[in-house]
């Protein structure tokens, strides 16, 4: 039987590959020895209470006006999760 040299080649490579990988995997890259005595201390920064900012900006509406006005009774087309209208003249919710 005649050996095909593409295949002698695919079963070198996949020889290189495992070869490559057992070897990355017994010489890690990282060799950082840690002391166990050595105490670095972490800085924490301690909030004692949140802050909230007591004014909102009002938004930005560069000159432009509402494409409809607010409605003042539910209509057939609302949807009951709606717990706010959606501003239909911006693209942010």
């Amino acid at each position: 039987m005649k050996i095909n040299p593409s295949h002698s080649l695919r079963m070198l490579n996949a020889f290189a590959l495992l070869l490559i990988a057992i070897i990355g995997w017994l010489l890690p890259i990282s060799t950082d020895k840690v002391q166990a005595d050595d105490e670095t201390p972490v800085l924490t920064e301690v909030i004692s209470e949140p802050i909230f900012p007591l004014v909102t900006p009002e938004p930005d509406q560069f000159g432009q006006t509402p494409l409809y006005t607010v409605p003042l009774a539910l209509n057939p087309y609302d949807h009951f999760y709606f717990t706010r209208p959606i501003a239909m003249d911006s693209n942010t919710a």
